[in-house]
């Protein structure tokens, strides 16, 4: 008979490993997504001149993409 215990002690210790190691993928999947899209919006809203990316560089750069598809280029070097 604890020979019996023995094999659900080693179960169930077993079965914890799993859903922990489950618990903790799980976790860091979310956590890389968020990393990629951190990453990709870092990317994507980069000014080539700037070598950090301000809220004020960003308002430019939108002012700058609206003139330009409204033929009105200006002359502000800020992308191209």
């Amino acid at each position: 008979m604890r020979s019996y215990y023995k094999v659900f002690d080693l179960v169930a210790y077993i079965g914890g490993l799993i859903y922990g190691i489950l618990i903790l993928l799980f976790f860091l999947r979310n956590l890389s997504k968020i990393e990629f899209e951190l990453n990709f919006a870092a990317e994507y809203f980069r000014i080539p001149d700037s070598k950090a990316i301000t809220f004020r560089g960003y308002l430019k750069q939108l002012a700058y993409q609206i003139l330009k598809h409204t033929c009105l280029k200006p002359d502000w070097g800020l992308a191209a």
